[in-house]
């Protein structure tokens, strides 16, 4: 036998924690019922006393009275303690009487079938080592608290106990409420409990395991239940506030728990949840949600349209390892994936999860299906693997959320969101809380969506007091690290002008190196490659190094578009590339305020076979290459794409950064530059659309066009007569050309000059 003293402190009332051993499991039902109360003879002359037939409340019930007094403290002691069906059992409660502790010394466990209560406002404390079942039809009559346990004993602040194992009395010494439970055997009992089990203040169930398939109401408290040696499982709760604890692991099969404030659900193994097409699950909060498994957190909550996570307060999904999250997420404030230490954790999900949340979004690592986050707040995270389409309906599709799924970016392009289509990161942060709350999936009252008021008691809805909008959202950032798409057709949205709180600062766009690839964003596919789309309301901004890709071998490449509002700035060594080998290049769209390409930095859109994208820079104020810059619209076979830079100030590019739009046996690309400043090239800088037919270069300014050392070329690489170079169009107010330039149209062999 194990001889350490384990205390578990109690709930609210008993300003609760736990420490606990590892136990084992007790059977739910016996074959034999104890219909019979039996006193036991260990407090001699302040023994239990058992009236039959006392009118209570109308009705008839058995009184136990007697016990032993101490202070606001009444003890009893029994050899065995069972309501049988239909029985109905009341404890006496003497004046000055608040708590009622109550064992049983015997070798069986407690069977309680009918009805349990106090005759007063007494805490009732019920314990027996043995175990504890609660039949079908039990039920509690206690204004006050209760607490049923299979622990030793109760345990006071002065080191005395009220012990099951060693029954002694209690000291004649005045003696303040219980502190806590001790459990002295290596395997505890077990509570089961079947019935329907109703308090005025705190309910808790404390056994080495606890399975409730009954329900549990303390609408007014805490509700406590915790398996200090093994598993838990909870079916369905209505508390103000409650926590589920399992030393194994917390079962939540076809669970339905209800807080109005904060609901807490741990184990140190496993967190299991579970629905059915028939049942949902679902966790509501009205203050804080946290779901720990310190192995794992295991949640597939996606068969039932009802089945959700739901809390006013902050959202927390925390486990050593990656949470699993088959599941639907309403936070009304943060969400957050972390780790035992508070840190940023991983989610994975094998089917479609959609996080909607008030607040900001925070994890390190997401690997799965589709993925749809819908922030009132900032969005953060490292790393996200889409490996294929959600598999399922209940996701963010056209069908079934068409609000959600048509999307108008900022600059008036249409977009559909089907993540049961296309492999899919949708991700929109500042978002407005009311579009957050969009009927669309069904959200209706006190900030919470439909299953919630379907399956708890509206008086309990009606008390719960939705926080602030306006205060829970600081920021609109959003600030990734790596992406992968790893299936075709699929798709990268980054936003925070959708449906925005402009009430709400920040709104930058930030692509970072991670910790895991320190790559950037990357669709790639055999066949056809994801598109990806940036709109921020502020900035656009590439770190060091960064690459945004979008590779098909056989289709189509995928389009790239970056839409600020600011400016969109591309640190040096960044790269952005939709290439094809076999079809056609994607095309590559910058529209913003100021757009500067870092030193180093790269863009292309390139095809073998067919032809290469085009690529459009539209800027409200400068369009800057800094050195060694290149863009390629480049094909071998198939023509060329086209290169445009509109801009209402300058245009520059800086030494050694060129332009490309060329073929080797097709068209080359055209080449445009339109402003209302000053276009200048500087030292080493090369604007080139070569082909069999070269393409068109056109520069029209509004200012003065200056060429320092650089090159202006179109030229045609075939020698076959007939064939061209493409026009070279130059319109400005004053055109300067110094030390070595060149500007021309030039041919290979028979093929002719263009103007």
């Amino acid at each position: 036998m194990r001889t350490g003293k384990w205390q578990h402190w109690l709930g609210k009332f008993l300003r609760t924690t736990f420490l606990v051993l590892s136990g084992t499991t007790v059977a739910a039902s016996g074959n034999t019922v104890f219909a019979q109360i039996i006193p036991d003879n260990t407090l001699g002359a302040e023994s239990s006393v058992v009236i039959p037939n006392i009118n209570i409340n109308d009705l008839p019930a058995d009184h136990i009275a007697g016990g032993a007094t101490r202070g606001v403290n009444l003890f009893h002691s029994f050899l065995e303690f069972n309501v049988s069906n239909g029985q109905r059992v009341y404890f006496a409660n003497p004046t000055g009487i608040e708590n009622i502790l109550s064992r049983v010394t015997g070798t069986n466990p407690s069977e309680i079938f009918g009805t349990l209560g106090v005759n007063g406002g007494a805490n009732l404390f019920f314990l027996n080592p043995n175990g504890i079942i609660l039949g079908e039809d039990a039920t509690l009559d206690i204004r006050g608290s209760f607490t049923a346990t299979t622990a030793n004993s109760f345990t006071f602040l002065d080191g005395n106990e009220f012990s099951a194992s060693n029954p002694q009395g209690p000291p004649l010494l005045k003696i303040n409420v219980p502190i806590g439970l001790q459990y002295g055997q290596p395997q505890p009992g077990a509570i089961a409990n079947r019935g329907n089990l109703a308090v005025g203040q705190d309910l808790t169930l404390s056994a080495g395991e606890v399975t409730s398939t009954g329900k549990l109401y303390a609408p007014g408290g805490e509700v406590v239940v915790e398996g200090v040696s093994g598993n838990v499982q909870v079916q369905y709760l209505e508390a103000q506030t409650a926590t589920l604890s399992a030393k194994d692991n917390l079962i939540l099969q076809e669970s339905q728990l209800g807080t109005q404030e904060n609901l807490t659900l741990l184990a140190e193994d496993t967190v299991q949840v579970r629905d059915s097409a028939a049942n949902p699950f679902i966790a509501a909060a009205g203050g804080e949600l946290l779901i720990q498994g310190n192995r794992e957190v295991d949640i597939f909550a996606l068969n039932h349209p009802d089945s959700g996570l739901f809390s006013l307060g902050d959202m927390v999904l925390r486990s050593a390892n990656p949470v699993g999250g088959d599941a639907h997420y309403w936070s009304g404030s943060s969400f957050r994936i972390e780790q035992l230490d508070g840190s940023l954790g991983d989610l994975f999900s094998l089917y479609d999860p959609i996080i909607r949340s008030k607040g900001d979004v925070e994890f390190e690592g997401y690997r799965g299906t589709s993925l749809h986050i819908l922030a009132g707040g900032q969005v953060k995270f490292d790393t996200a693997i889409i490996t294929a389409p959600g598999l399922g309906n209940d996701t963010i599709n056209p069908t079934e959320t068409p609000i959600l799924a048509n999307v108008t970016l900022s600059d008036g392009t249409p977009l559909v969101i089907n993540g049961n289509a296309q492999a899919t990161l949708d991700v929109r942060a500042g978002m407005n809380p009311a579009a957050i709350d969009d009927n669309s999936l069904g959200t209706i009252g006190a900030d919470f969506p439909h299953p919630v008021n379907r399956f708890f008691n509206t008086l309990f809805l009606q008390q719960l007091e939705p926080p602030d909008d306006n205060t829970v959202a600081t920021s609109a950032d959003i600030t990734i690290g790596n992406v992968r798409i790893l299936a075709p057709d699929g798709l990268v949205l980054l936003t925070n002008q959708y449906q925005p709180n402009p009430l709400l600062p920040g709104g930058d766009i930030t692509l970072t190196k991670g910790d895991v690839f320190g790559f950037g964003i990357s669709t790639r596919s055999l066949i056809n490659s994801g598109s990806v789309i940036l709109d921020s309301r502020s900035d656009i901004t590439l770190e060091d190094d960064i690459f945004v890709s979008s590779i098909a071998t056989q289709g189509k490449s995928g389009d790239i578009a970056f839409l600020a509002q600011n400016d969109i700035t591309l640190n040096p060594g960044s790269r952005i590339q939709t290439n094809s080998f076999l079809g056609e290049g994607g095309n590559i769209t910058f529209k913003s305020g100021d757009i500067t390409l870092g030193d180093g930095t790269l863009l292309i859109s390139t095809s073998r076979q067919g032809n290469a994208g085009d690529i459009n820079f539209l800027a409200q104020n400068d369009i800057t290459l800094n050195p060694d810059s290149r863009l390629q619209a480049n094909s071998l076979l198939g023509e060329g794409g086209d290169i445009n830079f509109l801009a209402q100030n300058d245009i520059t590019l800086n030494p050694d950064s060129r332009l490309q739009a060329d073929s080797l046996l097709g068209k080359g690309g055209d080449i445009t530059f339109v402003n209302q400043n000053n276009i200048t090239l500087n030292p080493g800088s090369r604007v080139q659309a070569s082909g069999s037919l070269g393409g068109n270069l056109t520069l029209n300014s509004g200012g003065t066009i200056s060429v320092n050392n650089g090159r202006i070329l179109s030229s045609s690489l075939a020698d076959v007569p007939g064939l061209t170079a493409g026009n070279i169009e130059i319109t400005a107010d004053s055109l300067t050309l110094t030390d070595d330039i060149r500007v021309a149209t030039t041919t290979n062999g028979k093929a002719n000059a263009g103007p």
